[in-house]
């Protein structure tokens, strides 16, 4: 039977002699483009984005990689790593998880030289090349290199150093421990890190797509989509600098490198006439701010919106109060009535804003009162 194995935590005994797979590579990528080059290295004058990737079936040179327990493949349902910085120290920053199946979280461990991470999920994944996830570092001090290693200090490992996570992945493959994980070191051996660079420039502002101009009629929202993209690809978050209280702007996915957010536009009967909004995109460091107009028309009323309140018991005798809650998309101010209904039923409007209404439904039905009544 192959049995799952999340962070190598359940032990596997077989009476059988154990070797090691024939290797698999995890490698670290600074430039984008998906392999480790020569053009990989930590930039010595702003921040680094490293993306973390591991083949589980293929070797260094392109050769395949085989469980070394005939018939299990080289499936991966966790992983975990473990980096270090020699030369210099590293402030580590946001750790991205792109492998959306994996959403049980090892927990983040990291002092100045060393940071380690992981993700574990119930099914797994089919042998291959898979982006782990996207890190952001800065150099504090030194010229450090980056190395991917077997395992952390004690400093930094989980229960005092008793207990040490390995840089690995979980697999229905053995491995040489009986324990279900791929462990660098043991199991397999292949890995780049990154250099030290020598070029390099300082961080690079994000750069923010031009919002178009927008026509909306009153007392219907609508929203644009916003888009920026980071030389340096860093997550990048979107605000609003200025504009009209009925513009608001939110990040949808800060990305790494590519970002998207929204301006959500929801101007009421007082709004008519043309407004500028300004919008900022940051990532974390530098900014980009572009401006847009946005022209609200008038239109026809529109409806206000009742919250539903359903079916309603009350005991014969008692009283009971429920709350009325309202929207109005064009702004205006809200009351409360009862249309139809019986006497016992009594409406009031408690509260009014601007395109919102709070009101009251208070029914005392007497014991004449039993049964079935409908209220507008």
């Amino acid at each position: 039977m192959k049995l799952p194995r999340v962070f190598g935590l359940v032990a596997i005994l077989l009476l059988v002699p154990a070797v090691p797979a024939t290797a698999q590579y995890m490698y670290l990528d600074s430039n984008g483009d998906g392999v480790h080059t020569a053009a990989d290295q930590v930039n010595p004058s702003g921040p680094t984005t490293i993306e973390i990737w591991l083949d589980t079936d293929s070797n260094r040179d392109g050769s395949p990689a085989v469980c070394s327990t005939a018939g299990y493949p080289l499936d991966m349902n966790s992983y975990l790593f473990v980096l270090r910085a020699t030369g210099g120290t590293i402030s580590w920053g946001t750790f991205t998880n792109h492998q959306l199946g994996m959403g049980i979280h090892a927990g983040q461990l990291s002092n100045e030289t060393e940071y380690r991470e992981g993700y574990a999920g119930l099914t797994y994944l089919p042998s291959g090349t898979y982006h782990l996830g996207t890190l952001q570092l800065t150099i504090a001090t030194g010229n450090p290199s980056i190395q991917i290693v077997p395992s952390a200090t004690g400093d930094i490992s989980p229960f005092s150093g008793t207990v040490v996570w390995p840089t690995s992945f979980g697999s229905p493959c053995f491995g040489i421990d009986f324990e279900n994980t791929m462990k660098l070191g043991t199991d397999w051996f292949d890995v780049d890190g990154l250099p030290f660079g020598t070029g390099g420039s300082p961080n690079a502002a994000p750069i923010l797509v031009q919002p178009s101009d927008m026509v909306v009629p009153v007392g219907e929202p609508t929203a644009q989509a916003l888009s920026a993209t980071d030389p340096d690809r860093q997550p990048v978050t979107f605000s609003k600098v200025s504009g009209p209280p009925y513009v608001t702007v939110a990040t949808m996915d800060a990305g790494g490198g590519s970002a998207v957010g929204k301006a959500f536009v929801a101007p009421h009967v007082g709004d008519v006439g043309v407004a500028a909004v300004m919008v900022n995109a940051t990532d974390g460091i530098a900014t980009d701010q572009k401006s847009f107009t946005i022209t609200v028309t008038s239109g026809p009323n529109h409806p206000p919106a009742l919250a539903d309140l359903g079916s309603i018991n009350v005991v014969s005798g008692t009283s009971r109060r429920l709350g009325l809650k309202a929207v109005d998309p064009d702004g205006q101010t809200l009351s409360f009535s009862k249309v139809a209904g019986p006497d016992f039923a009594e409406i009031s409007t408690l509260s009014s804003g601007v395109g919102t209404g709070a009101g009251s439904l208070r029914l005392t039905p007497t014991l004449c009162d039993a049964g079935s009544s409908a209220i507008t």
